[in-house]
């Protein structure tokens, strides 16, 4: 059910709202997306070539970049932002406001309440970072020293060392990373947000 009214309080507003959707969508069986509220600037954003399994849900607000894919009932709440060729599995479930990073996965039966950097791979309830997303990368014909920046950047802000995260998002800036990819992920974490990072078990 595709332009369905938004599950938002306070009311919504009477104001005309949408789903906008680009080309190229697979949408199968139970599939639901609600438009946008005020609060949203009215409009809930779908990009290209995603893939929509049986029962996903988009809710109000959220912008889904392209050629993602959402398994079997995956699920957004309110205001989520989805990075392009992000991949959620079966059951996931991503708390409003939070931002999923581009080339990240998430596991099946995973509740993700804080924000997934680019290439994470995050798994379990509550998620915790699991790594980088490596298999991914390759797939897509990354080559190995950009796989290696984006090692270097996770390793400089998960490391166990006593900075505050802050701080280690300032040392990212003192880098000299070359490749795209690193980049992407530098200018996620400085991006302002009051969420927290999904990061490893032992951070």
């Amino acid at each position: 059910m595709i332009r369905r009214p938004p599950r938002s309080t306070p009311k919504p507003s009477s104001a005309a709202s949408d789903v906008y959707k680009r080309q190229n969508n697979k949408i199968r069986e139970h599939v639901t997306m609600h438009s946008g509220t005020k609060e949203g600037g009215m409009l809930t954003e779908i990009g290209e070539n995603n893939l929509f399994m049986v029962g996903a849900h988009i809710a109000h607000d959220c912008k889904v970049g392209n050629n993602c894919v959402f398994a079997n009932n995956a699920t957004l709440a309110g205001h989520v932002e989805v990075g392009d060729w992000a991949i959620l599995g079966g059951l996931a479930a991503v708390h409003q406001w939070s931002r999923i990073g581009c080339h990240s996965f998430i596991g099946g039966l995973a509740a993700v309440t804080r924000d997934l950097l680019p290439f994470g791979m995050a798994v379990g309830n509550r998620a915790n970072l699991e790594g980088i997303n490596l298999i991914g990368m390759r797939r897509r014909n990354f080559s190995k020293s950009e796989i290696d920046e984006v090692k270097k950047v996770y390793s400089i802000l998960f490391n166990a060392n006593d900075l505050e995260f802050k701080n280690k998002i300032n040392k990212l800036k003192e880098e000299k990373f070359s490749s795209d990819p690193a980049k992407i992920i530098t200018d996620f974490v400085n991006v302002e947000t009051n969420r927290a990072y999904v990061s490893p078990t032992e951070i």
